[in-house]
């Protein structure tokens, strides 16, 4: 069985160059998104295992989804991923089948 994976993002390069990368490892596949309406009508009736967020979402939009996702569908990991190339994908990844948390969003510690 393929680990269904949907990438969400506004770069169309960036997001499929993930899409690519995903769908080399022959157990996971991969779909893109750049639109939100999209991709929460494909969500509503397809099953996913994954949602991974990548580039130029805002933080509103980024929020508004990420609660959508844990109101309805909390099955659904949901992954940042901030680049660095395919061997760190594929460990954000097999994090998230293992059910390890991983880094979700930056955070910024400042001492004034």
């Amino acid at each position: 069985m393929k680990l269904n994976i949907l990438v969400y993002g506004k770069n169309n390069e960036i997001i499929e160059t993930l899409k690519r990368i995903i769908n080399k490892n022959k157990n996971w596949h991969a779909l893109c998104f750049n639109n939100q309406r999209d991709l929460k009508n494909h969500i509503k009736v397809n099953s996913i295992d994954i949602l991974l967020y990548s580039s130029n979402i805002g933080k509103i939009e980024t929020e508004e989804i990420e609660n959508w996702i844990t109101n309805n569908f909390p099955s659904v990991k949901q992954i940042h991923h901030y680049g660095g190339g395919g061997g760190l994908l594929n460990s954000e990844i097999q994090c998230a089948i293992l059910g390890i948390d991983t880094i979700k969003k930056p955070a910024l510690n400042c001492t004034l």
